[in-house]
């Protein structure tokens, strides 16, 4: 069990299973309680009032679903390198991603707008693409900070912001 206190002297009590997976956690707001697996992951967390949340996995132990009590029940699909490439939500609305061979996000498509990534040699986002017309653009210094970023709208007009060290 740990406690930790704010300047406001707001306390906050948690407490742990002997492999230091979160039980719970409470403050003046109330209880968290979180149910885990063998495996650490929580299957199901109560916050105040009975509000409970669900989790469900597969096999490998990746999440492919959750019910929440505000934002229904979604459920997540994997690809071959384990990667989340499917989520449908409460509604039924289906998000499709795909990832290169190096893991990186390089589209992903909602009912609304479908949205590509391009990347820099040195494996920074470059350019992200949406097809309502709109794009953001990254340039970055010699020590891959960001240097500029330049949105434009399906309009043409752009705000190109820039970042000095």
């Amino acid at each position: 069990m740990t406690t930790t206190t704010t300047s406001e002297r707001i306390a906050t009590v948690r407490t742990y299973d002997a492999l230091g997976g979160m039980l719970s956690s409470r403050d003046p707001g109330g209880t968290i309680t979180y149910s885990l697996r063998a495996d650490g992951q929580p299957s199901a967390i109560e916050a105040p009032g009975g509000i409970r949340t669900t989790f469900a996995y597969d096999s490998f132990g990746r999440q492919i679903g959750m019910v929440d009590p505000s934002a229904g029940t979604i459920a997540y699909g994997y690809d071959n390198a384990g990667n989340i490439n499917r989520q449908v939500d409460a509604e039924g609305r289906i998000t499709t991603m795909v990832y290169d061979k190096f893991g990186r996000i390089i589209s992903k498509a909602t009912p609304e707008v479908s949205t590509s990534y391009g990347y820099s040699s040195d494996d920074l986002i470059k350019e992200v693409t949406c097809s309502n017309g709109t794009s953001t653009s990254y340039s970055y210094d010699s020590f891959n900070r960001v240097k500029t970023v330049k949105e434009t709208g399906a309009d043409g007009m752009w705000l190109q912001k820039e970042y000095n060290r």
